[in-house]
């Protein structure tokens, strides 16, 4: 029965039915869409997703190295964590650290790259000792003009945000995966700043993400 239900999905998502009477006669027109959402891409191994990373795409799964980094000697990798193509980078920490003690190592520092850094994994790593270093998103500018994120100063009491040019946020977001989004007017920040971009900052919530 699963097998079944894996296969209608695959052919819901590929072709389209149509139905036409003619002289009272019913006929079944099967086309096949162009472009089919394609949740399942192998039918004998579901673990297969589509996954994205900026403008890269690739159906299959993640692998996660984790490596020594010490300066001057030779390094050596402790653990490859699998992981679906669609989730995030962020929710392998915990599998990290678990790997970490499962080999005995205690690092105290831990770096990664902006994918795997946000609010709350910086506070799990700080409650097992350990500090998590990389940039937060929004801390490189795209254009001279722009602000960095650690240019804001952020009021979490009342989920406020103000800019280096002392505007103030006109609207918050609390998103379903923990992040906080301080948004603020577009005609805001063209007055204030001839030509800037409006600046979205996002921050992880520790409660939210425990």
């Amino acid at each position: 029965m699963e097998q079944l239900e894996i296969m209608e999905t695959i052919f819901r998502e590929n072709v389209v039915i149509t139905k036409k009477e003619i002289d009272r006669k019913v006929f079944i027109q099967a086309e096949e869409i162009q472009r089919p959402k394609q949740t399942i891409f192998d039918p004998r191994d579901l673990s297969l997703k589509l996954g994205k990373k900026a403008s890269k795409g690739w159906v299959g799964s993640k692998c996660h190295v984790v490596e020594t980094a010490q300066k001057g000697k030779v390094n050596f990798i402790t653990n490859m964590i699998y992981q679906q193509a669609q989730a995030h980078d962020c929710n392998i920490h915990e599998k990290l650290r678990e790997g970490n003690e499962c080999r005995g190592l205690h690092p105290e520092k831990v770096y990664g790259d902006m994918s795997y850094i946000n609010g709350g994994a910086i506070c799990e790593h700080r409650k097992h000792g350990q500090e998590l270093m990389g940039y937060i998103r929004g801390q490189h500018a795209k254009k001279p003009e722009e602000f960095k994120a650690y240019s804001f100063s952020i009021d979490m009491q009342k989920l406020k945000a103000i800019c280096p040019a002392g505007q103030v946020t006109s609207h918050t977001v609390l998103q379903k995966d923990g992040y906080i989004g301080f948004q603020f007017r577009k005609s805001t920040c063209l007055s204030a700043h001839s030509g800037m971009n409006v600046l979205v900052l996002k921050h992880q919530s520790e409660e939210r993400s425990r």
